[in-house]
């Protein structure tokens, strides 16, 4: 008896715990301090490489949270609760790492050397900059026993990365081309990690972000 309220103790303050420390200005703080630096490019490639995102929107806090739903019934026998908060990364951010990868692919194709006076142009259309945190779980007390549910789910709003490209050459003929690729929606966990499993997130879409940005440059390059 006596380990079993223990457990129930233990329980208790881990439920507690988790739904007291779910807010915006915490979530906003962990993700603001806990995102990916991202190195600035060391290759100058504005001579001719043009990147706009005028069709981005762009704010700025570099991070923004808003609470979309929130309860906790602590009942006798029930206790159940769910959060969900709106998260959007600045723009910027996603555009900076795009631009690193960019300098990096266009240093090691040698690009400056063949380009000439020719130009070209990129538009960022989309980025998968915003994103819904939820925390849901419930647990049931029994006479003798306990079940409980505990999920942290993670939905991306913007999953798209859109572009576009336009090479222009000296004579000033153009040639381009759209490319685009969605992302995974979904990402969930079957416990309560709290803001680690955030974090996580936020490392994992840097390195997709990363890696479709060197996939796209890679494809313009090649269609020049």
């Amino acid at each position: 008896m006596k380990s079993f309220n223990l457990k129930i103790l233990v329980f208790f303050l881990t439920v507690v715990a988790l739904n007291g420390c779910v807010s915006t200005s915490k979530m906003t703080k962990v993700i603001r301090d806990r995102m990916p630096s991202v190195a600035q490019p060391t290759y100058d490639y504005s001579s001719f490489v043009t990147v706009n995102s005028d069709s981005l929107i762009h704010t700025d806090s570099l991070v923004t949270v808003k609470k979309e739903k929130s309860y906790f019934i602590p009942a006798v026998f029930l206790w159940a609760w769910n959060h969900r908060l709106a998260c959007e990364l600045n723009s910027d951010y996603m555009l900076n790492i795009f631009r690193k990868v960019l300098a990096d692919k266009l240093k090691e194709y040698n690009m400056e050397k063949f380009i000439g006076n020719n130009k070209l142009e990129i538009n960022i259309k989309k980025v998968p900059n915003r994103f819904k945190y939820t925390n849901n779980g419930s647990v049931m007390f029994l006479v003798f026993a306990y079940s409980y549910h505990f999920q942290e789910v993670v939905y991306r709003e913007n999953e798209s990365f859109e572009l576009t490209y336009v090479f222009t050459d000296d004579n000033g003929n153009q040639r381009g081309d759209s490319i685009s690729y969605t992302f995974p929606v979904e990402y969930k966990t079957a416990g309560l990690s709290g803001y680690s499993y955030v974090q996580d997130y936020m490392v994992g879409l840097k390195y997709d972000f990363e890696m479709k940005t060197a996939e796209f440059v890679d494809r313009i390059i090649e269609g020049l």
